[in-house]
């Protein structure tokens, strides 16, 4: 692996060498992290560190400097590692601040979140603004760094974009009262907008809490973005009761606060939630719908919601059934729905008592994409009971792509065997990359050590492939439960995302969707960030 150059045989060693997991392999990974082009395909190895690895990273913050220690820094604020020695280092003048904050992308350690915050006082422009990055990347702060952002207010040439920035990473009782009344009169409007939104923040229990609406646009902007986060049930009860009286269309930033609400609200509130929705129009409409689906509750407006609903709006919510259990009561009804990509949504979605439903989906006369999203969903839903029912085997050489993805991942989960078709066969031998990826992921669950796996992790031209069969990613996933988000879909044609478009989608927890994107033209995924859009002829 030390040997000058780089290719798939220096990987493959720095691959061996983490798996051997001793600490002089990781210290001979990380002389070679050092090399900036080299750095990004060795990163992924500290995605799950062991102990050694850990050692060795530690052992590395130790060291004078140079590009080892920032590659180092950054690999150790991704995993938790402390920096307090970093932040020692940077006061004594021993290693430059900008570099340290540019490797960190984000991290919770207090210590260098107070550097960044003392160096926006006294350091140079490009500490600033490196400081500032760092700052509102790692958001939401420690409490001890809210109180001293409060004071870095006050720096002297601190610009006025800085300042509304600062403002907006802090809670109100961060900002003095007197300071709080100054930026107010500030002479820039942004401050002074901003300084009055977080003002208005502290006053939302007791005060009227649509005014600042009212205000300038900026004022409204960050009002909203600020009410959104960490509302609590007593402030959403009062938001939505206040809308609901106003009888006037929302604004986007009267949207931006909504999509803060607790998603546990009582029957009632859901209720005047949906009220909304059947008010506004258009993208509004479709963002309130979203909004009231995410409600645990949600589905007791949506039962006589949908009776009325146009077709868009049936495909935008069944588009959620998969999404949100609390919605899978009303697939029943939607998988008989008269548009076909209403069907294919609740195909997706329905419940373990529907699969006798959703099975009569995969029959020839529905239409391919139909038959997907029906297979897809039953390899969910009791995989072992759907393949006895609707033989998937006998799909895998259909014509249509996605028909053919979705009887392998069926297979797949049932754990059944083909005869006239083997999975190391597929990995090795199909010539549609998504059809190998998810042979690679049913045959790794079997076989985790097969040969065709090995083989394919090494020459396999398609990087998602490789991975699939074993390879280490390029980019670690990200940790912790992944969050419902919205993806754009945006067709190769277009510059922008399309509504009415089908998509194919493989989001953060590996579950392939397909579907019809909404007004805005989005589709719903868990973990956006790392959703990724599958060939389109998946979703025809």
């Amino acid at each position: 692996m030390l040997e000058p150059g780089w290719g798939p045989l220096p990987l493959a060693a720095a691959q061996a060498l983490a798996d051997l997991d001793a600490k002089r392999g990781w210290d001979a990974i990380i002389q070679r992290l050092a090399e900036a082009d080299v750095a990004p395909a060795l990163r992924p190895l500290f995605a799950q560190p062991t102990p050694n690895a850990r050692e060795s990273i530690a052992a590395c913050l130790e060291q004078s400097g140079g590009a080892p220690l920032l590659e180092c820094a950054r690999v150790a604020a991704r995993i938790g590692l402390p920096l307090d020695a970093l932040a020692s280092r940077v006061r004594r003048g021993g290693l430059p601040l900008v570099k340290l904050l540019q490797a960190v992308e984000r991290t919770e350690d207090v210590e260098l979140l107070v550097l960044a915050v003392e160096r926006l006082a006294r350091g140079s422009v490009a500490e600033r603004r490196a400081a500032l990055d760092l700052l509102e990347q790692s958001a939401p702060l420690p409490a001890a760094t809210g109180r001293l952002l409060g004071e870095a207010l006050t720096v002297p040439g601190l610009g006025a974009a800085d300042v509304a920035r600062l403002l907006f990473l802090l809670a109100p009782a961060d900002v003095p009262p007197q300071l709080s009344s100054e930026l107010q009169r500030a002479s820039d409007p942004t401050v002074r907008a901003s300084a009055r939104a977080l003002a208005a923040l502290a006053r939302v229990e007791t005060g009227p809490i649509l005014a600042p609406f009212e205000g300038s646009a900026t004022e409204s902007k960050v009002y909203g973005r600020l009410l959104a986060r960490g509302m609590s049930p007593r402030v959403a009860e009062r938001l939505l009761s206040e809308l609901a009286r106003r009888k006037a269309p929302l604004s986007a930033a009267m949207l931006t606060a909504l999509s803060g609400l607790p998603p546990d609200l009582p029957e009632a509130s859901v209720r005047k939630l949906g009220a909304l929705a059947t008010t506004e129009r258009g993208v509004a409409r479709e963002r309130l719908l979203a909004l009231v689906a995410a409600q645990r509750r949600g589905s007791t407006f949506f039962e006589a919601f949908l009776g009325h609903a146009s077709v868009q709006e049936r495909r935008s919510v069944s588009a959620l059934f998969s999404r949100y259990p609390s919605l899978g009561g009303l697939a029943s009804g939607a998988l008989s729905d008269s548009d076909p990509w209403v069907r294919a949504h609740a195909a997706q979605g329905a419940r373990r008592a529907e699969l006798d439903q959703v099975a009569r989906l995969t029959v020839a006369s529905e239409p391919a994409f139909v038959r997907t999203a029906a297979l897809l969903g039953l390899a969910h839903l009791d995989a072992t009971r759907a393949a006895a029912s609707v033989a998937p085997c006998d799909l895998l050489d259909a014509p249509q792509l996605g028909v053919r993805l979705g009887a392998l991942e069926l297979v797949a989960r049932a754990g059944v065997s083909c005869p006239k078709v083997a999975l190391e066969d597929l990995v090795l031998l199909e010539r549609e990359p998504a059809l190998r990826e998810a042979a690679a992921r049913a045959l790794r669950l079997r076989q985790p050590g097969h040969r065709a796996l090995r083989s394919c992790q090494a020459y396999d031209p398609e990087a998602h492939v490789a991975v699939a069969c074993g390879a280490r990613p390029e980019t670690p996933t990200p940790e912790g439960e992944p969050r419902l988000e919205f993806v754009d879909v945006i067709p190769p044609w277009l510059d922008e995302p399309a509504p009415g478009c089908p998509y194919a989608l493989l989001d953060a927890t590996g579950r392939i969707t397909v579907g019809v994107t909404d007004q805005l033209g989005r589709a719903p995924a868990w973990g956006g960030g790392i959703a990724r859009l599958l060939d389109p002829r998946i979703a025809l």
